[in-house]
C-alpha cells in the first residue's frame, strides 16, 4: 500500500489530492491489485472517490475477480458513489469472472 491508498481508505480527500499533485501514482496497486479508488469505494468515501475520478482515476479497471469500481460500489450499497460512477461513464455491462454485471 502507498500513502495514497491510506488516504483513500481513511477518507482524506484533500491530502489525496495533494499527493497526486505532487506525483503520487493514482493507479498504484496493492498486493490484491486494488488501486486507491478501490479503497475509497470500499470505505464509502464519496469525497475521495470524486477527487480521484476528477484527477484521472481509471473507473474501468478490474481486480482479480473481474470486479470493477461500479460493481464494488453497487455491491456495498453505496448509491451515491454508484451514481457518480455512472455519471462518469462506468460500464454497466462489464462482467465479473463469474459473468455477473454491476447492476
Amino acid at each position: 500500500e502507498t500513502l495514497l491508498h491510506l488516504c483513500a481508505q481513511y477518507g482524506n480527500s484533500s491530502f489525496a489530492a495533494y499527493l497526486i499533485q505532487k506525483g503520487a501514482d493514482i493507479e498504484a496497486k496493492d498486493v490484491d491489485q486494488w488501486t486507491p479508488l478501490y479503497f475509497a469505494l470500499a470505505g464509502g468515501h464519496l469525497a475521495v472517490v470524486v477527487t480521484l475520478i476528477q484527477m484521472g482515476a481509471n473507473i474501468h479497471s478490474t481486480v482479480m475477480n473481474g470486479w470493477t469500481p461500479l460493481y464494488i460500489a453497487a455491491w456495498d450499497g453505496h448509491r451515491d458513489i454508484t451514481e457518480i460512477l455512472l455519471e462518469a461513464g462506468a460500464n454497466v455491462n462489464a462482467r465479473t469472472s463469474r459473468g455477473r454485471t454491476p447492476l
